[in-house]
């Protein structure tokens, strides 16, 4: 749905100042000021439910649009001007701290299809800061998400964000094979009963049970 030039500006009941956007479903009023449009707001209303989507799937999915106009302003399917513009607004907002970030991304986890709400919620936000740069308008939807949907990009940022997490989870499993590593020696002579199906069975070292939670932890950091 393209994002439409905001056309008026309102004050709400509790007397904030507002701006009107129309999309194909209609006129909705959002907070002035803030740079997403009308589905996030909607979004921001009828699933207002749960914790808040995850900054660094937010980060990947700017990534991604990044790098997808990147593409499209190289192989022409995209105006040149329009995609310099949405690569400088991309990489601008991958400088934001955590808490300036989260001002424009006010969506939760809890929302419709395979994160489309969130999908918008970054594409409007960089439509938005995009028009400013370049001095036109930017949709949302036919520049920012062009030749994307969002059962690919929001698989995709999930990834990105598992991967640049598990540099820091490696480097816990590590210490916590350290740990085990020790334990095992300390309890390599401490008799106790084994346990199947929570019955009692032959007997075996502490050190050797440990010795298997160990092995399983190293398994899983070598796959």
């Amino acid at each position: 749905m393209n994002r439409a030039v905001t056309i008026e500006a309102t004050k709400s009941k509790r007397g904030m100042v507002m701006r009107i956007e129309n999309d194909a479903l209609g006129a909705v009023e959002i907070p002035d000021g803030v740079w997403w449009g009308p589905q996030t707001e909607r979004s921001r209303h009828n699933f207002a439910v749960g914790p808040l989507m995850p900054l660094p799937v937010i980060r990947a999915l700017i990534e991604i649009k990044r790098a997808a106009a990147t593409v499209h302003g190289r192989d022409g399917s995209l105006p040149t001007t329009i995609a310099d513009s949405i690569v400088q607004v991309a990489s601008g907002l991958l400088t934001f701290n955590d808490h300036d970030l989260r001002a424009q991304f006010p969506l939760r986890v809890y929302q419709t299809g395979s994160g489309t709400q969130t999908n918008m919620n970054v594409n409007e936000v960089i439509a938005h800061q995009a028009s400013q740069a370049a001095g036109t308008t930017v949709l949302a939807n036919d520049h920012v998400n062009q030749g994307q949907s969002s059962n690919d990009t929001f698989p995709t940022a999930m990834h990105m964000a598992a991967y640049a997490a598990m540099g820091r989870l490696i480097n816990v499993v590590q210490h916590t094979l350290s740990t085990l590593k020790t334990q095992e020696q300390l309890y390599r002579h401490t008799v106790k009963l084994g346990r199947t199906h929570l019955q009692d069975a032959t007997p075996i070292t502490f050190g050797q049970e440990v010795s298997g939670w160990r092995a399983t932890l190293e398994q899983d950091v070598h796959s």
